[in-house]
């Protein structure tokens, strides 16, 4: 179920102050005169009536008597302007503000789900591995799926079938099991303002984060990413997103599959929403200061050339003359594994492989002459980024890619996608930040957070699936309406990475 919160702050009205007179103190100036002279004295001022008071002092002589101004008339009280009825239309005004601006302007939500985790945050639990600091989300295992909020607690509940399990969870950089907890808070979800009044300005844009109602029941609010535009097919192929326009008047056969029809071409995504949605799987900086106390820490990058210094280090260094190659182990698979999502039986929809895979870096040279290249091998093509230098100043930053190598077949030639002269990024001595992308059928490599150099290659959905799969047309003998033949792993090709 979905909550709406409404974001209504009324102006408040001004209190209602009683009136107090004024009472202005009487002046009682003493004017000195010399013994020796007289003064006229100005007529405001007035002889002290009657004798001193009791206990008064008179003036020495040659001195006049005191004297205190004229009386004036006591001020009337201070009206004071405000009213009950002005009060209570101020208060009306406000709350009809409020709500007109709910209505068409701005409205809060709180959201409920980790759908959109973690860009954007649903009730969840959060953990932290104190032996490397690494802190991640997961989802709450009680209250989900039921029309109440998840307990503020989550683990060992007691509830009228019985005590519920204890939380369990592992951590995704090292995969140790930190053992079991109790009692673990629930926080709530993100909070977000959504301004309802853009797309009456400009139209919405593919990817876009947009709040809509639930066809079915508007009372539900429901918050996506934007896939589909007016007067389009969508195709989720392979990870990736695919749409074609609709011709006017077009009319299908029942037994047509529209994904072998021309006319589709994939969707890329800008790189603020691709920021976003990149998911961790490994980062070195999290290397545990302290050994785990299931078994040795391992780092998934490892490498058969003699001089590199990996084991339980966040920085690896090689101390070779020859060229080397750091491989990605083969048995850790880089599939759809998301920790948000381990529940009590382990990680739900982890079985899959994924291809659209970004490798990043900090490259510190020891000398002059440094060449980088980063390779993903993925969907039966190596893929890759390289930095080739050409002078002390200057060096040549290239996209490539070609089919990949099978049995004892010799190496398909390169082809190039695209190629930027750059002045010298791997300088000695200093770190050169390296980022290479492949998603969404591009190659994108940046250098301190710039992009240096994009390319890009088009398939069409039927090559897509073709090149994901082990067996070329394996995806044409799947009934397109089941999942039933999809559902094996080991027909997908399994992506690999590689460093040189």
């Amino acid at each position: 179920m979905t909550t709406l919160h409404a974001a209504a702050s009324a102006a408040a009205a001004d209190p209602v102050v009683p009136a107090v007179p004024v009472v202005r103190p009487i002046a009682v100036p003493v004017l000195p005169v010399p013994p020796a002279r007289t003064q006229a004295l100005p007529s405001r001022y007035l002889p002290w009536p009657g004798p001193p008071p009791c206990g008064s002092v008179a003036p020495p002589n040659g001195y006049p008597p005191p004297y205190m101004t004229d009386s004036q008339p006591t001020p009337p009280p201070h009206e004071n302007k405000s009213s009950v009825k002005e009060t209570l239309i101020s208060v009306v005004i406000s709350f009809a503000l409020a709500f007109v601006f709910r209505g068409f302007v701005v409205e809060a939500f709180l959201i409920p789900t980790g759908s959109m985790a973690p860009t954007l945050m649903g009730a969840h639990m959060r953990f932290t591995d104190p032996k490397n600091g690494y802190s991640w989300p997961v989802g709450p295992w009680e209250g989900i799926g039921s029309a109440d909020e998840p307990p503020p607690f989550q683990g060992a509940n007691s509830t009228p079938r019985g005590t519920t399990p204890k939380i369990k969870v592992k951590d995704p950089i090292t995969l140790e099991d930190l053992g079991e907890r109790a009692q673990v808070r629930t926080r709530a979800g993100d909070r977000i303002f959504v301004m309802k009044y853009l797309y009456s300005i400009y139209d919405p844009k593919r990817f876009d984060v947009v709040v809509f109602k639930n066809p079915n029941n508007p009372q539900e609010n429901y918050i996506k990413r934007l896939l589909g535009l007016p007067n389009e097919e969508i195709a989720l192929a392979d990870g990736d997103v695919f749409v074609r326009a609709l011709p006017p008047n077009e009319k299908l056969d029942a037994n047509t599959n529209s994904w072998t029809l021309p006319g589709w071409s994939i969707a890329r995504k800008p790189e603020l929403a691709q920021r976003s949605m990149w998911q961790l799987v490994f980062d070195s900086r999290y290397t545990p200061i302290v050994p785990p106390t299931e078994r040795p820490y391992a780092s998934p990058w490892t490498s058969q050339d003699p001089g590199w210094d990996i084991a339980n280090k966040r920085e690896y260094t090689y101390a070779g003359e020859n060229p080397t190659t750091l491989s990605w182990d083969a048995r850790r698979e880089i599939r759809d594994y998301y920790a948000y999502n381990e529940g009590p039986s382990g990680v739900k929809n982890a079985k899959f492989p994924v291809s659209d895979l970004r490798v990043s870096m900090g490259v510190k040279p020891k000398a002059q002459g440094l060449s980088w290249s980063a390779v993903v091998v993925a969907r039966g093509h190596e893929f890759r980024a390289s930095i080739r230098p050409t002078s002390p100043d200057a060096c040549v930053a290239a996209l490539e890619m070609r089919p990949a190598p099978s049995g004892h077949a010799s190496d398909a030639p390169w082809t190039s996608l695209a190629q930027k002269e750059l002045s010298a990024v791997l300088k000695p001595g200093q770190y050169a930040n390296l980022d290479f992308w492949h998603v969404d059928q591009s190659l994108q490599l940046w250098i301190d957070d710039t992009l240096a150099v994009h390319g890009e290659y088009n398939w069409s959905i039927d090559e897509r699936l073709s090149n994901a799969f082990t067996i070329a047309d394996r995806w044409k003998s799947v009934a397109m309406n089941t999942f039933d033949g999809l559902a094996n792993r080991q027909i997908y090709k399994h992506p690999q990475v590689r460093v040189e």
